[in-house]
């Protein structure tokens, strides 16, 4: 029997009494482990489907992993304090968790988070299909809360859906490539906002907190490892109408061998907060520190006044990348000398450095994770 060290696995009557789920046509069947205790707080985790050969041991194994010497079977006296109440429904099985790639132009959205005042976001007209397609309010969240007019390609959600939906819902058609809910979706959202992958998430694992290891579900945000943003320039006097929603048009004259050389200074690890816009007046970002993997800037070979700046990062504060792309086109115009860029990442005051570039010519491309 496998186990970690410090913990055990257990195996108890409730295998016995599950075991008969096993389908007898050969197809598997679903598991629910029961009650199991993870430090002081006992929980019921997900229903997991698993093959049929799966022995009532291994799949004891694949997820009660418990404290040793901890063992409680009484549910009543978890601490659910510890969790957000998504994250204690998740894990007592109520809901499993799905994630999605979302594409969507930017242009009409108001930017991906739910305001108030306007129900015109992407995070808003998500969950207005998701409720009314499961009967019931769904949350939606997204990795990277994009501003006002920014595109996204490669945009990756999480929604929880109650364990009465089928799972079969989320199985892709062998002829559409779509699985079921994701084509109904598709049928219900706008023309600029799709669905363009979904599938059910990983089940909750241990994850490492200051307070010691915690049992999570899968999070879009937190499991990030790093993200691509691209961002679209024009350097003419004339811009391409057919351009003009998802590319910033410099008409000014500009030193594009400067621009990029202005760019590789924010490669590293820096504080940022020279380069990030606060959401509400008053506002202190936690941790202004990033890093920032590599800058490219790729040229269009057939018309090379189109260029196209790709910026790998850990994680971007508050229009960063805006503001990265404006310093360095206040150097392309002359206006600063590219050395100047380290003058304002060491003073950590925005009120000095450049504004922003406009929002229309930044995407999303791509969130990567280590399972997705």
């Amino acid at each position: 029997m496998v186990s970690r060290p410090g913990f055990v696995v257990v195996t108890t009557a409730w295998q016995q009494r599950r075991s008969s789920n096993a389908r007898a046509d050969g197809r598997g069947g679903v598991v629910r482990s029961g009650a199991f205790c993870y430090g002081q707080r006992s929980i019921r985790p997900l229903n997991i489907p698993l093959p049929a050969s799966s022995t009532v041991q291994s799949r004891a194994v694949m997820f009660c992993v418990i404290d040793a010497g901890q063992i409680e079977s009484d549910l009543a006296d978890a601490d659910w304090s510890l969790w957000s109440e998504t994250e204690a429904r998740v894990l007592r099985g109520e809901t499993y968790r799905c994630r999605m790639t979302v594409a969507y132009d930017g242009t009409e959205f108001r930017g991906w988070q739910y305001q108030i005042n306007t129900r015109n976001s992407v995070q808003a007209t998500l969950e207005k299909v998701f409720s009314r397609r499961l009967n019931g309010f769904t949350r939606v969240v997204g990795a990277s809360r994009t501003d006002t007019g920014v595109h996204a390609r490669g945009q990756v959600a999480h929604f929880d859906i109650p364990e009465e939906i089928p799972k079969e819902d989320l199985q892709q058609d062998d002829s559409s490539g779509l699985s079921r809910l994701e084509f109904q979706v598709n049928r219900m959202l706008p023309a600029n906002l799709q669905v363009l992958r979904m599938e059910v998430a990983p089940p909750p694992s241990l994850v490492k907190l200051p307070s010691g290891e915690r049992l999570k579900p899968w999070h879009s945000i937190y499991c990030a490892q790093h993200k691509i943003y691209s961002y679209k320039i024009m350097f003419a006097t004339c811009m391409d109408p057919l351009e003009r929603l998802y590319r910033h048009h410099e008409y000014q004259a500009c030193d594009t061998d400067l621009f990029e050389a202005a760019l590789q200074r924010f490669v590293g690890t820096h504080d940022f907060s020279s380069f990030a816009n606060r959401l509400s007046h008053g506002e202190v970002v936690r941790n202004p520190v990033r890093t920032v993997h590599s800058v490219r800037v790729i040229r269009d070979e057939r018309d090379p006044r189109l260029m196209t700046v790709e910026v790998d990062l850990q994680g971007a504060l508050y229009k960063m990348v805006r503001n990265m792309i404006g310093a360095a086109l206040h150097v392309a115009r002359h206006d600063m000398p590219p050395e100047h860029i380290d003058v304002l990442l060491g003073a950590r005051d925005r009120r000095i450095a450049p504004k922003a570039a406009p929002a229309r010519g930044l995407c999303l491309d791509r969130i990567f994770y280590a399972d997705y």
